[in-house]
């Protein structure tokens, strides 16, 4: 690959570019060479002499390090290439990664009626998202956590299924509590769902109450990334 070359198309990118348009050797760059000498040494001890070989088997083997924010350098590399097949991995790895880090106080925080719930699962050392999903995954872990926070079953299923949720990038929060406003208040309820379904939805629901539009969410990408994500909870 030559990086000369993905280093200045970088630079013409809108959301990364400006992290490129410093000059040469800058932490940007740095950082993204370290990740893909990483990646050049893994692909060739599995014989591939070159990124553009990258198969997506030898993809989902590779070990992702946070702290050197692997996907997002790989991101920006296959989408340089134009491997469409590679992104939709990466972006089910970005959307774990972020997942991991939801505290249920971000995910609903613009929910003000679940305050009390997050309280009595805080003292029962419940406070990521990933950790409600893991205990509530099945109807006798959802009835363990009733019994140990005093909750309704009603209440720690909607959350868990909230949780659920968040595991699509860019869930949380406002789009959160939107979409379930509009009734997609489950994965299964976007993956029925067209993406201009979805989009045409939000726009009746700004519509109807007044709220401000947020540019950056697709909720039309919702549906995509619930179709790919396997199912976690058991009814």
């Amino acid at each position: 690959m030559d990086r000369q070359l993905l280093t200045e198309w970088l630079k013409g990118q809108p959301y990364v570019g400006p992290g490129f348009q410093k000059r040469e050797g800058s932490e940007a760059v740095n950082r993204l060479n370290h990740t893909l000498d990483r990646f050049e040494q893994y692909l060739a001890q599995r014989g591939l002499t070159s990124i553009e070989q990258t198969t997506l088997e030898a993809l989902k083997e590779f070990d992702f390090q946070d702290e050197d924010d692997d996907d997002g350098q790989l991101r920006n590399v296959f989408s340089f290439l134009g491997r469409s097949d590679l992104l939709a991995y990466i972006d089910q790895v970005s959307a774990d990664k972020y997942f991991r880090r939801k505290t249920l106080q971000t995910i609903f925080k613009d929910m003000d009626e679940m305050g009390p719930s997050i309280k009595a699962l805080h003292k029962i050392r419940v406070r990521m998202a990933s950790d409600l999903l893991a205990r509530g995954e099945t109807p006798a872990g959802r009835q363990a956590l009733v019994d140990q926070s005093g909750l309704p079953y009603e209440t720690i299923t909607r959350m868990v299924h909230c949780c659920d949720l968040c595991r699509m990038t860019g869930m949380a929060g406002q789009a959160l509590r939107r979409s379930l406003a509009m009734g997609y208040n489950t994965l299964a309820k976007f993956r029925s769902a067209e993406p201009d379904e979805v989009r045409q939805a939000v726009r009746n629901y700004l519509a109807m109450t007044g709220e401000r539009s947020n540019s950056m969410i697709d909720y039309g990408s919702f549906v995509f990334q619930a179709r790919q994500l396997p199912d976690r909870i058991q009814e």
